[in-house]
């Protein structure tokens, strides 16, 4: 799916990986301002791969206004290319700047945009990561994960564009969590029962999701047309679709 949105000129956000953002495998700081732990480190690999992928597409987009980080002003019709390039160069700022970038390309009807997710489960679990009295933090509250679902529930969302989410099943360290297993029709979900308590929170960015179930391989014949299937009307119409992919495999197509 991934390399059909390439060959097919979107602009393409794809976390392989995801779970590496609640395992506590990365840096983490407290930030007052968004109320959130930041993961800087992971940011700024992520914005540097979206330019690495895009750095063309980047390049023809610009800012809509100016922007002020910290001591730095970016005049208005700055590339998107040079935005991220601003992060690569002084990496404190990656944070912000991926929320930046990221409304951008909300706004902008130019490419369509899709933004991939493997590992998609995982970022309804609670993470490995502590607070400051061992407790764990809850996905939400961690800035890469709580961005993802808001783009998986449409809190957020692309004006040309689409979010896809892969669930890992076999995976034992976050397995699939009684909120989406109860939400879902297609996963290999256990009876859930009145006593079973579920996060009101959680299951807020569960609304909005459409779900498909895949098999486990795809031909390319097979990938093309579940392209097509998840396609917004002339690659992108005013209305992102949402959509959780429920697979067995590792990675997107």
């Amino acid at each position: 799916m991934v390399e059909n949105a390439i060959v097919n000129d979107w602009i393409v956000l794809y976390i392989p990986r995801a779970k590496k953002l609640v395992d506590s495998s990365t840096p983490y700081e407290y930030n007052l301002r968004t109320r959130t732990y930041l993961q800087p480190s992971f940011t700024l690999q992520t914005l540097r791969r979206l330019l690495d992928a895009n750095n063309k597409k980047l390049t023809s987009l610009t800012t809509s206004k100016k922007y002020s980080f910290e001591k730095r002003e970016v005049p208005i019709n700055t590339t998107l290319a040079d935005l991220i390039n601003i992060a690569l160069k002084e990496p404190p700022l990656a944070p912000v700047i991926m929320e930046t970038v990221m409304s951008e390309l909300n706004a902008q009807t130019k490419y369509p945009v899709l933004f991939a997710v493997d590992d998609f489960q995982a970022m309804y679990s609670t993470s490995a990561y502590r607070d400051p009295h061992f407790i764990p933090i809850h996905s939400y509250h961690l800035s890469l994960p709580r961005m993802i679902l808001e783009y998986a529930s449409g809190k957020r969302s692309f004006a040309k564009g689409v979010f896809v989410g892969a669930v890992t099943a076999s995976d034992t360290q976050f397995p699939t969590p009684l909120e989406l297993s109860a939400a879902s029709s297609v996963l290999d979900n256990r009876f859930v029962t009145p006593y079973d308590k579920q996060s009101k929170v959680l299951q807020k960015y569960l609304k909005g999701i459409m779900e498909m179930r895949v098999p486990d391989q795809l031909s390319l014949q097979e990938a093309a047309s579940l392209y097509e299937n998840i396609t917004p009307k002339g690659a992108g119409g005013q209305e992102a679709c949402r959509t959780l992919r429920a697979a067995r495999s590792e990675k997107l197509l």
